[in-house]
């Protein structure tokens, strides 16, 4: 069988948190294939999936009401990014991404940053009582409450804006530098105050993830910059443990966004998914997707885990690391529990998310 390649770069897309883009098909002719999730109305819509234990229903809840004013609560909760449009006047708006929570079940949304700039990658650190995120070239702390709702904010260090994550005591924060490595700085939340940044792992990596125990990080990205594998660095010296590529190309294919669970026993991240089908005339066709694998901590044992034939990707754990929320589709935000056909659709627009305390 021959096949041929949209050839594109997706790093921007995957690595950088741009725009999701419609699924890439290696057909034998003309590479025609309609049944784009971007481009179908899926919520409250039974999709079939290969697996039947993972078929799934989509459901929509909550995902009208706009943002609030209110105080942030502490407990439990998805941090994000969104569009946020402000009207600046008469006949003219300005939209930025704007870093907003929610509870679990996408209610209750509220707005914690209102600036005229993109703020990007939240994490938040243990206990939901401080959020780091990406904004104008800084990697930034602000309290829970959010600064559009009075708390305090400080810049912390200079950023790519490849994400950041708190260690277990929340004391320091790994983080892209403006070189693409991984970089550690003490932080005192408290006093708003911020160390020297020291460099833990040159190369490009990106989103950061470090284990509950302390011991290792997480990340994606490559030492050259060329690709985009998952790899666990050893956090006290950065020299890299295992990583898994995922496919044969991993600058074409990614990747992304590693998170551990609450236990620290399993790794949940998106990679990628071939499907091949045969038409009715015997054409076959090789669909690639982004889905949400997990992995035990070496990285040995790779499972699928969704089946939505989409780009689903920005994986993070509940609190009691029994359900998984992530983005699917155009910048929306889903939650699954594990073991269960269930994908509930709670929240459009929205990605990057992040809700383990």
């Amino acid at each position: 069988m021959k096949t041929t390649k949209k050839r594109t770069s997706y790093r921007k897309f995957f690595a950088g948190g741009g725009p999701f883009l419609s699924r890439i098909s290696l057909n034998d002719s003309d590479m025609n294939n309609t049944n784009d999730m971007n481009n179908t109305n899926y919520p409250n819509k039974r999709i079939r999936t290969r697996k039947p234990f993972f078929a799934t229903v989509l459901c929509l809840v909550g995902m009208a009401a706009g943002p609030t004013t209110a105080p942030a609560q502490t407990v439990a909760r998805i941090v994000f990014e969104a569009p946020v449009t402000v009207q600046t006047s008469k006949h003219s708006s300005t939209t930025y991404n704007q870093i907003l929570s929610m509870n679990p079940d996408g209610s209750g949304v509220v707005q914690l940053t209102k600036t005229s700039a993109t703020s990007q990658r939240p994490k938040w650190s243990p206990g939901q009582a401080y959020i780091s995120f990406c904004r104008a070239g800084k990697l930034w702390v602000m309290q829970a409450q959010g600064e559009a709702n009075g708390g305090h904010s400080f810049a912390v260090a200079p950023t790519d804006g490849g994400g950041a994550d708190w260690s277990p005591d929340s004391s320091t924060l790994v983080f892209q530098g403006t070189d693409g490595g991984l970089h550690l700085v003490s932080v005192n939340p408290g006093a708003g105050t911020a160390g020297t940044p020291v460099l833990l792992r040159s190369g490009y990596w990106y989103n950061p993830s470090w284990s509950p125990d302390g011991t290792k990080i997480a990340a994606n990205g490559s030492d050259d910059g060329n690709s985009d594998i998952i790899a666990v660095f050893n956090a006290a010296t950065g020299a890299e443990l295992p990583t898994y590529a995922g496919s044969s190309n991993p600058s074409l294919y990614p990747c992304f966004a590693p998170q551990w669970n609450p236990e620290g026993s399993y790794l949940a991240f998106s990679g990628p998914v071939f499907v091949t089908s045969t038409s009715k005339k015997g054409v076959k066709t090789t669909t690639f997707y982004q889905e949400i694998l997990l992995a035990t901590p070496d990285l040995s044992v790779v499972t699928q885990v969704t089946h939505l034939d989409s780009f689903s990707n920005f994986p993070t754990w509940s609190p009691d690391g029994s359900t998984l929320a992530f983005n699917s589709g155009n910048n929306s935000i889903y939650t699954m529990p594990l073991g269960s056909s269930i994908v509930t659709l709670i929240r459009s627009p929205g990605t990057q998310l992040d809700w383990n305390p």
